[in-house]
């Protein structure tokens, strides 16, 4: 008995984790639009497909991203050093046995892209830590409606999330970031710019329209912000029913606008 107990527990640690999924953002779209879709979860390493019900919408994983672990990011940091320090000294003493090469060259651009994809973020949340993104077709004839989506990986299917297909022409803020100083320091030590710099520019909506923004932890709605500057726009902040990790605006004329579950008018 003991023989199988123990063989047993071996079994189930040895189980790989199946994918679960905490997030879609944004949270749908519109009949007859292509867009890219950002999903969040965990174990999703290896993603390859993604599947969405109810027919005529097709969704494609293009990307797959998942912070570096803190110790892979201090060794290629250290490499990363050392290579520029090699770089500097030929370029101070010329020729000479230890001399930076295009082998070097190489490395160093292939160090830097690694760790720019893949940043290590300590500041991430372990069950959304993973990101796939995907792209996604909503055919003409797509009925509109709430669909469940799901990706799949060498170990199983994740759980469903809800994505919504609806009529409404739909604008897309820039997913939120949490913050990341290691990437921070080296984006400027690249040379690059900040990946959330300050910006004054305001995109130009028609009403009616669908509004998508995500709040990380400890950041503002800079997309409510974007709605204050629409002349003549009354704004409401309706929770898609779908979607409870977002923060969606349909912004339209009061004359258009039909209150949903949940909505507040601000």
């Amino acid at each position: 008995m003991s023989v199988l107990f123990l063989v047993a527990a071996i079994t189930a640690i040895a189980q790989p984790n199946p994918p679960r999924i905490g997030y879609v953002y944004p949270a749908g779209g519109q009949i007859g639009a292509t867009f890219e879709l950002k999903v969040g979860g965990q174990f999703l390493e290896g993603v390859t497909n993604a599947f969405v019900t109810g027919g005529a919408v097709e969704a494609v994983v293009t990307d797959f991203h998942r912070p570096m672990p803190q110790g892979q990011f201090n060794n290629l940091r250290e490499k990363l050093q050392a290579l520029g320090e090699k770089r500097q000294s030929t370029r101070r003493n010329g020729s000479g046995t230890n001399v930076f090469t295009a082998a070097d060259e190489k490395e160093w651009a292939e160090i830097r892209e690694r760790i720019l994809k893949n940043p290590p973020n300590r500041n991430a949340s372990p069950a959304i830590a993973d990101v796939a993104t995907l792209r996604v077709t909503v055919a003409t004839n797509a009925t509109p409606g709430d669909r469940e989506i799901r990706l799949a990986t060498g170990n199983g299917l994740s759980n469903p999330l809800k994505l919504c297909v609806g009529t409404l022409a739909e604008f897309t803020a820039r997913p939120a970031r949490a913050p990341n100083p290691d990437e921070d320091r080296m984006r400027k030590q690249f040379g690059l710019p900040s990946i959330d710099p300050p910006t004054t520019n305001l995109a130009r909506v028609t009403l009616p329209t669908v509004i998508n923004g995500q709040i990380g932890p400890g950041e503002v709605d800079r997309t409510s912000h974007l709605v204050d500057h629409l002349p003549g726009a009354h704004r409401y902040i309706l929770g898609r029913p779908c979607d409870p990790h977002l923060s969606v605006l349909i912004v339209a004329e009061e004359t258009k606008l039909q209150a949903g579950p949940g909505g507040l008018w601000v």
